[in-house]
C-alpha cells in the first residue's frame, strides 16, 4: 500500500500553525522554499512574505515507485526408451521491484540424462546453467519519505541529456537537506551479474544383493 505524505499546502500549513502556537513567525527559509521559482529560493520581501508565487508540489513516493510486474515462463520436455531417459528444462523470470530501477532477471537451463547398459550398470549426468542479473535498491524507503514536497525533481530549464547535469545532486541540494531520491535511483544503479554452470556424472552398479548398490559421482561448478 502506498504511503500518503503531506503535500506542499498541508506541510506549509502545519509548519505555520506550529510556529504560531509557539508565538513565532515562520522563518524566511521555509517561506522561500514553499515559493520556489525554479531557479533557486523564491523571493520574499523584508517581512518574509513571498513576492512571487510558483509552488512546487512533489510527490516523491509517486515519482519513485511503480506497479511491479512479474513474468515467469518455464518449458520442460521429458522422454526416453527402456534404456535411455532424458529431461530438458528452461526457465525465465523477470521480477520488477516496487521501487523504480530495482529488478531481478534470471534464465535457467537444465539437462539430465540416464542410460542403462544392462540390469547391473547405469550411468547418468546432470548439467545446469544459470544467468542472473539484478539491480539492488540503493535508496532506503525512508529516504523517499524524507524530502519535502516544496523541492522540485529537476532544475528548471536543465539539459537532462548533459552528462554533467546532476539534477539536484545526491546528498542534499540547494533546495533541501535531504538527497533527491529520483537522482539517486537513476544515477547510482547497482547492477549485479552472476553466471553459473554446474554438473554431475555418476556410475551406479547393482551388486546383485537386494538393496545394495555401488555408486560413484563426480561433480563440478563453474562461476
Amino acid at each position: 500500500n502506498r504511503v500518503h505524505m503531506m503535500n506542499s499546502d498541508q506541510l506549509y500549513g502545519f509548519l505555520e500553525e506550529a510556529y504560531e502556537n509557539d508565538g513565532m513567525r515562520m522563518p524566511r527559509n521555509i517561506t522561500r522554499l514553499y515559493h520556489l521559482d525554479g531557479e533557486g529560493l523564491g523571493p520574499v520581501d523584508e517581512y518574509g512574505e513571498p513576492t512571487d508565487i510558483n509552488v512546487y508540489d512533489t510527490d516523491w513516493w509517486n515519482e519513485t515507485t511503480q506497479t511491479a510486474f512479474k513474468h515467469s515462463y518455464n518449458l520442460s520436455v521429458s522422454g526416453g526408451t527402456d534404456k535411455l531417459t532424458s529431461h530438458f528444462s528452461i526457465g525465465y523470470l523477470n521480477q520488477e521491484g516496487i521501487v523504480m530501477t530495482s529488478d531481478y532477471e534470471r534464465i535457467t537451463l537444465r539437462v539430465n540424462n540416464e542410460y542403462k547398459f544392462n540390469k547391473w550398470i547405469t550411468i547418468g549426468q546432470t548439467l545446469g546453467a544459470a544467468y542472473v542479473k539484478s539491480h539492488d535498491l540503493n535508496t532506503p524507503i525512508n529516504e523517499i519519505l524524507l524530502p519535502d514536497p516544496f523541492s522540485p525533481i529537476y532544475a528548471k530549464n536543465a539539459d537532462k541529456q548533459d552528462p554533467n547535469y546532476e539534477f539536484n545532486k545526491y546528498m542534499g541540494s540547494q533546495y533541501s537537506y535531504y538527497s533527491n531520491p529520483v537522482a539517486k535511483l537513476n544515477r547510482q544503479k547497482k547492477e549485479h551479474l552472476n553466471r553459473n554452470i554446474d554438473g554431475t556424472a555418476y556410475l551406479n552398479i547393482n551388486l546383485g544383493l537386494k538393496g545394495l548398490d555401488f555408486k560413484t559421482m563426480l561433480g563440478f561448478e563453474l562461476p
